[in-house]
């Protein structure tokens, strides 16, 4: 991945300044007018482990890793405390597109 601008896109490359091409940084001097076009990419999504973590905080990893909340289904846990995610699909480390969806169980507890 390039270096990140805006939250779930980073730069692929650049045109318009000679020698800056696929490079995730570019450094030129500008002796006169140039037009310059950075070009960005969606980052895709890398599904963090949010087992064990609280509905908030797993929510909060998805998005920061360019995932999103999928379903939501709550189970009977003896241990696992309630409001804590049980299990997750797809397992963390799967590769999916930006924004794919992770569906959580969250316990309810003994």
């Amino acid at each position: 991945m390039g270096r990140e601008w805006a939250r779930g896109h980073s730069t692929e490359g650049w045109s318009g300044a000679a020698g800056c091409g696929r490079k995730t940084t570019c450094k030129t001097r500008v002796k006169s007018t140039l037009a310059l076009t950075a070009i960005f990419t969606r980052d895709n999504c890398i599904v963090p482990n949010v087992r064990g973590k609280s509905l908030s905080a797993a929510k909060l990893a998805l998005r920061l890793h360019a995932c999103s909340t999928g379903k939501i289904t709550r189970a009977f846990s003896n241990t696992v405390s309630a409001g804590r995610v049980i299990s997750q699909n797809p397992q963390a480390g799967s590769h999916l597109q930006h924004n794919g969806k992770a569906s959580l169980t969250v316990s309810k507890g003994p």
